[in-house]
């Protein structure tokens, strides 16, 4: 008679891995294994912008100024997979978390934005005196305050470049 095998279903953040029901070592460092690479995949950008996208955005970030110093195609590139060779100071965090607000909320990169930019340290904070990265705290407390001011200025700029992106 052939023994039926059951599986167990391990879900982490809508990945799945199924394994024999029976505990092995094997089976363990699995799941070890599992939850080491689904713990990596939180903590990186998950974006789909492609390269006309990604162009579009470093001259939205250059024109409304957002860091202390002009970026490039290859910085942004570079910081969108969390292996920044430059780290930018933000003038202005409200407009950092605008920015990156509005890129998840179309589905542009991954939810976990805050949590991607404090754990990789992305940017370091604009007080100068307190030369610090910007960390999830800081960016929800930006993120909480833009909430309905699309109207403004720096904000209606970001807002029409990234309508733009979609057409691209």
């Amino acid at each position: 008679k052939k023994e039926i095998q059951h599986n167990q279903f391990f879900h982490i953040h809508g990945i799945s891995l199924a394994l024999p029901h029976r505990k092995t070592k094997r089976n363990e460092r699995s799941i070890s294994r599992f939850a080491t690479l689904c713990s990596n995949l939180l903590f990186r950008y998950v974006f789909i912008l492609n390269d006309r996208q990604i162009e579009l955005l470093v001259e939205c970030i250059n024109e409304v100024e957002i860091f202390n110093a002009p970026m490039t195609f290859e910085d942004l590139k570079a910081i969108l997979s969390c292996k920044p060779k430059v780290i930018f100071r933000s003038n202005n965090n409200r407009l950092v978390a605008f920015l990156f607000s509005e890129l998840s909320n179309r589905g542009l990169i991954t939810p976990n934005w805050q949590s991607v930019i404090a754990k990789n340290k992305l940017f370091v904070t604009k007080n100068i005196k307190n030369d610090k990265y910007l960390n999830q705290g800081d960016l929800a407390t930006a993120a909480n305050y833009v909430k309905g001011v699309e109207h403004e200025k720096d904000y209606v700029t970001i807002s029409n470049y990234i309508k733009q992106l979609k057409k691209l």
